[in-house]
């Protein structure tokens, strides 16, 4: 849930510890909202900074996320708001587990353990501000409801980050043309393809030209 917010001259800073939210979709329904609920200034929307956001990986607690999840979740929200224009800036919480208990809350937020070994969010984190620090521009979509698909080029090449909202959710990309290489987040380029399996975890698909016909298609 939304934590709190703080307006900070023409922007709004937002803190968004996700403790009841499972899935990285209903953290962009309250930012979204957020937005919309918001006064613009002189015409323009006021940016948005998310200040703290992450998802516990608990064992045995209350509100229990799997590593695997977190890491997607996060990766998620970072692709949405790096392509999202009002949204200026985000905060992951944070960098190490602050305790070993397994089953509680506040100690599991970590892209690393207590001991410093990483989850998967550490390399997820990596790889996904790799592909933004490149980005030259940005275009988000939904085509379909429970799908995101985001459309960025880095002046050298077109690329396409696909996911769906939820684990038990499946997709196809169906591209019309030659087969193109595609790869999941932390995972080198797979076979190439027309038609691309897409699953939670981001699919990092690279576009051979201008103008590709795509189909999207929920499984």
């Amino acid at each position: 849930p939304m934590a709190g917010w703080h307006n900070v001259s023409n922007s709004l800073a937002a803190i968004a510890v996700a403790r009841e939210l499972d899935v990285s979709d209903e953290a962009i329904d309250k930012m979204q909202a957020l937005h919309g609920a918001m006064p613009t200034r002189g015409g323009r929307a006021m940016p948005i900074y998310v200040t703290e956001i992450g998802w516990p990986t608990t064992r045995g607690g209350s509100c229990d996320i799997a590593r695997n999840d977190s890491g997607d979740n996060i990766a998620q929200f970072l692709l949405w708001s790096a392509a999202t224009p009002w949204m200026r800036g985000v905060w992951i919480y944070q960098l190490k587990d602050q305790g070993k208990r397994p089953d509680d809350i506040e100690d599991n937020f970590g892209l690393f353990t207590y001991d410093y070994k990483p989850k998967p969010a550490a390399c997820m984190v990596r790889d996904v501000t790799h592909l933004i620090a490149r980005a030259k521009s940005w275009r988000v979509d939904q085509p379909q409801p429970g799908l995101t698909v985001v459309r960025m080029d880095d002046g050298q090449s077109r690329k396409l980050i696909a996911w769906t909202d939820r684990s038990s959710q499946t997709a196809q990309l169906v591209l019309g043309g030659a087969p193109v290489p595609y790869r999941t987040v932390c995972a080198p380029d797979g076979p190439r393809d027309t038609k691309i399996p897409i699953g939670s975890r981001p699919v990092v698909v690279s576009l051979a030209g201008n103008g590709t016909p795509i189909r999207y298609r929920m499984m």
